[in-house]
């Protein structure tokens, strides 16, 4: 008796862990580029590249929504943006939620997958350039990448900014 016990406050602990939820303010986008705002649950990497499960404002629960169902999602207070996106990985075009980290001439996002960070470079043409090995080196017409440590770096020389997953510094590489 006391051995199923055990057991049965075992398994109710490790599904209680499982249905825990990370609820946070944000938003997404419909396939029709509406807005719709509420709440995201914020779970692991591999579950945010998924789908996403939301509730919009003034529903009870969360549904879930997988990526032909909306083009992205967006935690407000944290600033977390996650868009769909077809990447390469490990030689295969896969498609998931693409973290969304910066927006310009050249724009970064990330993903990750078994334990390893990827973070691609989409240039104007919408070239992409991949990286997920720290201390290499690559050439983006006059821009050099690089990701070294914790932090990717576009490094052009004088004027750069920094958030909190990466380094950007701006200018041209002579």
């Amino acid at each position: 008796m006391r051995k199923t016990i055990c057991i049965f406050l075992a398994s109710m602990a490790f599904a209680s862990m499982d249905a825990q939820t990370n609820p946070q303010a944000g938003y997404i986008i419909t396939l029709g580029n509406d807005t719709v705002y509420g709440t995201v649950d914020y779970r692991t990497d591999a579950k945010n590249a998924r789908s996403c499960l939301f509730r919009a404002d003034g529903e009870q629960t969360f549904r879930e929504y997988m990526l032909q169902d909306i083009r992205g999602y967006r935690l407000q207070g944290q600033g977390v943006f996650y868009v769909t996106r077809s990447f390469p990985v490990e030689g295969e075009t896969k498609t998931f939620f693409a973290e969304y980290l910066l927006k310009g001439g050249v724009s970064l996002y990330r993903h990750r997958e078994n334990e390893t960070d990827y973070y691609y470079f989409v240039d104007e043409n919408g070239n992409v350039y991949t990286l997920k090995e720290t201390g290499v080196e690559y050439m983006m017409g006059t821009h050099r990448l690089s990701l070294t440590g914790n932090y990717v770096m576009r490094n052009f020389g004088s004027f750069g900014f920094r958030a909190p997953m990466f380094t950007v510094n701006i200018g041209f590489v002579m």
